[in-house]
């Protein structure tokens, strides 16, 4: 003991002093070796709550608990170097243990400054090293912070920088009670402490931006999946509005496509009434009503066909700005029609309201109400807007059918009616061609008759009588037998065999030439050989091509020509008849051809008719499946070309 040391050094001298030494070295040894075992269990335990933490602060907050509990010390902290750009501003204290916890709570040290530069904490950042204050009684680099120290109780302190590529980042700073508590081999075990906790925050930090990346990524790879699936349920929706023209239909699956897409309590398309003027949205337009075409959800069946104004509710609002809109709560947003909720009993929390718009056109709006599975979100309004997109195409499409159906059932019946009526006069034309031809022939019987002179004989002027009556009775016949022959074309059947047009040519010619002759016209026929037969109908070939000569006859004037060629080939038989009289003006020749329409109308018009020659012959070369074209000079003549199909039956 040192009291016996005391003792012998008294009665033994020299001897005394040495054993005093022994002693105290002894002691100062084993001091030593309690606090390298203090050490050792520090970084020991440190370690070990480097494996178990999960966390950078709960790994700090027990770093701060083992330092002060096992190695002794008064107070130990943690602080994070706060970095603006490439300047380090301050560090904040992050954790701490001991005798002022509350230290947590003191602002943060700004060590960046010429005075608290100087000190521990900016020493150890700034150099990278560790920084020992021994004595804060005597340290001039901790005099501003002295009295709080003293007060504290600390007397001495060390702060370690913790590095991550040879840059420090933060500080771990432990107080000491006592001065000159930092021997050489404290500060390298707690030096390679700091370094195993420093890489112990970086490790954590990687595994936690890892962490971080990894759940980014699921939550990209579940917004790619949800897209995806709502890609596809979009594509198969479109394939299904597409599906149908039918209105009532479509929009039941709009509703059903709204409600299984968004996870909706309920859904509805209201469309304008009247619909919007292909001209463009006027401010008169955009007024029109709002009618409920499509509800799906509770008292659902209650809204359809209500009208509300353009101007009331959220629908309303999506009209008339022609925007989408998200209103999260629906109760206290001031555009909300209550009334809705009056009438079906729902109790909307949430609107996704889409415009229906088609080529500029607002045709309405498609709304989803209360998500089921939570709010309505940005991509659930996406969804909406794309459903929508492809709705207003539907929609649009099975109006047009509509109205082009409702507008072609008009012209069916419209159509049917003409045909009625058609009818209803070639059966009056027929019964009134059936009734005059009897006394036409009989007029025209006892006008011969008179003519002749079998009657008796006539006075010169009587004679003169007689001849009008013949010529016009015959002329009425003739009229009677052509609008017989029209409506005959139209309504029946032609019976056609092979016949020779070449054959007909001379026929016809041969029956005209004496009338040519008489109006002191020439009248010559060019057949070429080999032309092959036609399938017809022989006797309304034969009118076809005697009104063409006569026609022909009638417009050319004395010293004129009238030819009738006929060539062909393996598939076709042309017939030209052409003239060298009056000619046709280039404004009534599509007109020619139409039943009763004259060239010269006039009540003093030079030639006789009544159009229907021309007509008869478009009627018979069209029956047979030919075709008729006309060419004309007026002065110089004109040339009707038929060409018909040629070929045995």
């Amino acid at each position: 003991s040192l009291m016996s040391a005391r003792v012998i050094e008294v009665d033994g001298g020299q001897c005394v002093l040495s054993i005093t030494r022994d002693i105290t070295e002894r002691k100062q040894a084993e001091e030593r070796i309690r606090k390298l075992n203090r050490m050792l269990q520090v970084i020991n335990e440190a370690n070990q709550s480097l494996v178990r933490a999960t966390g950078e602060a709960e790994l700090l907050q027990d770093v701060c608990r083992i330092v002060v509990e096992v190695g002794g010390y008064r107070l130990a902290w943690v602080g994070i170097a706060e970095q603006d750009q490439a300047t380090l501003r301050a560090v904040r204290p992050v954790a701490a243990a001991g005798h002022n916890e509350g230290y947590l709570d003191i602002a943060n040290i700004t060590w960046a400054d010429t005075e608290r530069g100087r000190g521990p904490t900016g020493t150890a950042i700034r150099t990278g090293q560790p920084a020992i204050s021994r004595n804060f009684s005597t340290d001039p680099h901790y005099a501003p912070w002295r009295d709080q120290a003293l007060q504290h109780g600390y007397a001495s302190t060390i702060a370690l920088p913790l590095l991550s590529n040879g840059q420090a980042f933060g500080v771990l700073e432990i107080h000491s009670a006592e001065p000159d508590a930092f021997d050489a081999e404290e500060v390298r075990l707690l030096t390679e402490m700091a370094d195993d906790l420093a890489y112990g925050i970086v490790a954590l930090r990687t595994r936690a931006e890892h962490r971080r990346a990894e759940e980014q990524i699921e939550r990209l790879n579940q917004d790619l999946e949800r897209r995806a699936k709502g890609l596809a349920a979009l594509n198969k929706a479109g394939q299904i509005m597409a599906s149908t023209l039918d209105l009532d239909i479509l929009l039941k699956q709009v509703m059903e496509q709204v409600q299984g897409l968004l996870v909706a309590e309920g859904a509805s398309v209201l469309l304008r009434d009247p619909p919007p003027d292909p001209a463009g949205d006027s401010p008169a337009d955009t007024c029109s009503d709002l009618v409920f075409a499509a509800v799906t959800g509770s008292g659902s069946e209650k809204l359809a066909g209500t009208r509300l104004s353009a101007a009331a509710g959220i629908a309303g609002w999506a009209v008339r700005e022609r925007r989408s809109v998200l209103v999260a709560d629906a109760q206290n947003d001031p555009r909300f029609d209550k009334r809705v909720d009056t009438v079906t009993g729902m109790i909307t929390r949430s609107i996704l309201a889409v415009p229906l718009i088609y080529k500029g056109l607002v045709l309405g709006v498609v709304e989803a109400v209360n998500k089921g599975d939570g709010t309505f979100d940005e991509h659930d309004l996406e969804v909406l807007e794309a459903l929508a997109s492809s709705a207003a195409i539907a929609v649009e499409n099975a109006r047009l059918y509509a109205t082009e159906h409702q507008r072609a059932a008009a012209l069916a019946r419209a159509l049917e009616q003409q045909r009625e009526l058609d009818r209803l006069q070639r059966e009056f034309i027929q019964n009134v061609a059936h009734e005059l031809r009897t006394p036409l022939a009989l007029i025209r019987g006892h006008a011969e008759l008179l003519e002749n002179g079998e009657l008796g004989d006539l006075q010169p002027n009587q004679q003169e009588s007689v001849g009008v009556i013949s010529r016009r009775t015959l002329m009425l016949s003739k009229l009677v037998d052509d609008i017989v022959a029209v409506l005959t074309i139209e309504a029946q059947e032609l019976k056609r065999e092979p016949l020779s047009l070449a054959q007909l040519v001379r026929t016809s010619l041969a029956d005209f030439r004496a009338i040519a002759e008489k109006a002191s016209v020439t009248l010559s026929a060019e057949i070429s050989p080999g032309v092959p037969p036609v399938p017809g109908d022989v006797l309304t070939l034969r009118r076809a091509l005697d009104n063409l000569v006569i026609n022909a006859l009638k417009f050319t004037s004395a010293g004129g020509h009238v030819s009738v060629r006929l060539f062909g080939s393996q598939d076709t038989v042309t017939l030209q008849v052409s003239d060298t009289g009056v000619g046709i003006p280039n404004d009534q020749l599509e007109r020619i051809f139409e039943r009763f329409y004259q060239v010269d109308g006039s009540t003093t018009r030079r030639y006789g008719g009544v159009g229907l020659g021309l007509a008869l012959v478009k009627e018979i070369v069209k029956a047979h499946g030919g075709q008729i074209t006309v060419a004309s000079q007026v002065g110089q003549g004109t040339t009707f070309t038929v060409s018909l199909p040629a070929g045995e039956m």
